[in-house]
């Protein structure tokens, strides 16, 4: 089941294998600032996110997340909670 904890160490996963990082990321690690992904690594997360998660998403959905945890937070609110009625 997925969870929080869960999908926070997807996450650091997916980054971790997408940029080919030695060390794990942080989840306050910076995309271009501290993990130097560009744009094309940016569109290679997306897509491991999507294929990862199952769900796809708005291809313009990570364009204003910079950071690990900016991306949690997004993935959070459209999978983990409850729908608002």
């Amino acid at each position: 089941m997925l969870n929080r904890e869960t999908l926070e160490q997807k996450v650091i996963d997916i980054v971790q294998e997408t940029l080919a990082l030695e060390t794990p990321p942080n989840l306050q690690d910076s995309f271009r600032g501290d993990l130097n992904a560009d744009s094309i690594d940016i569109v290679t997360l997306l897509v491991s996110l999507e294929d990862e998660l199952g769900t796809p998403f708005d291809q313009n959905a990570l364009q204003d997340k910079d950071t690990l945890i900016s991306v949690v937070d997004f993935l959070d609110d459209l999978l983990l909670k409850p729908e608002k009625v």
